[in-house]
């Protein structure tokens, strides 16, 4: 539970201490160890936030529920990302591509390692060359 100035904190809203962001959820418990979506209102931007063991709070990064997030904001589709030193395209609805397979031209691979050419994604979204 959380007090601030001697009172306990209302629910779900974002509480600094000594800079370090921390989110008061449910029962008025900082919430550790986990990344939960949070909207606008209680976080002012609205986007994914992960929760470490102490309850610290940072914007989301990574995949999450087959979409690309950067920062906490979702990656726009048709593009190639690099998570995690893993290639990934984010095709139609800002979900990354599965068992499917694309042509990636010049555009598309630019600013990456790849060269462009023919890619599948396999399962798991993991882009492999052809």
């Amino acid at each position: 539970v959380y007090y601030a100035d001697g009172q306990r904190t209302g629910t779900y809203t974002v509480v600094t201490v000594d800079g370090v962001d921390y989110f008061v959820g449910d029962y008025n418990y900082v919430v550790v160890d986990c990344t939960l979506y949070l909207t606008a209102e209680m976080a002012g931007t609205a986007g994914y936030y992960t929760f470490d063991a102490n309850g610290a709070m940072t914007a989301a990064n990574g995949i999450i529920n087959d979409s690309v997030y950067v920062d906490g904001v979702i990656v726009a589709a048709y593009q190639v990302v690099e998570v995690e030193g893993t290639y990934y395209f984010v095709s139609d609805f800002n979900k990354i591509a599965k068992d499917a397979i694309f042509y990636l031209g010049e555009d598309f691979v630019a600013g990456t390692d790849l060269t462009a050419g023919i890619y599948y994604c396999d399962a798991t979204g993991v882009l492999v060359a052809q």
